[in-house]
């Protein structure tokens, strides 16, 4: 049986959100940051023509603690409703190793007084008991973001 999930890491960071809004929508840019790197510096990945953006995909394949899987962009920029911040990123990704799994992953970055700050919430369902342990691993090292 799958159970829904929701959970949301939140940080402050001393810099603009249209400095820092960069390093999340370029999945290049991820590099500095991207916690299966740091699992396994031999990660294999592989990106799309368009690496930033509505539409951009990336892949990666590592050791057993990075896993497997693809990440793609669906929506990049202020929520339809407003012109001004909070900026929103959403992701649909999908692990394929070490555990099937699809979520949906959402970056908001809001600003004052210059000083950004950054939620981030997946939302998916899941497939196991021994995915809860593997799941907020890797929730406390996005959380870490940019």
């Amino acid at each position: 049986m799958e159970t829904p999930y929701t959970f949301v890491r939140q940080t402050s960071i001393v810099a603009s959100a249209a400095r820092i809004f960069p390093c999340i929508e370029d999945f290049r840019a991820w590099r500095a940051w991207l916690p299966w790197r740091q699992l396994d510096p031999g990660v294999q990945e592989e990106y799309s023509a368009l690496s930033f953006g509505v539409g951009a995909h990336y892949r990666w394949s590592g050791n057993r603690e990075a896993g497997a899987g693809s990440m793609a962009q669906t929506h990049s920029g202020p929520p339809r409703q407003h012109s001004d911040p909070p900026r929103k990123i959403e992701i649909d990704l999908v692990f394929v190793k070490p555990f099937p799994n699809r979520s949906r992953i959402e970056f908001v970055l809001d600003e004052k007084r210059g000083q950004a700050s950054g939620e981030w919430r997946p939302h998916g369902e899941f497939t196991g008991d021994a995915i809860l342990p593997s799941v907020l691993q890797h929730g406390q090292s996005c959380g870490q973001g940019p």
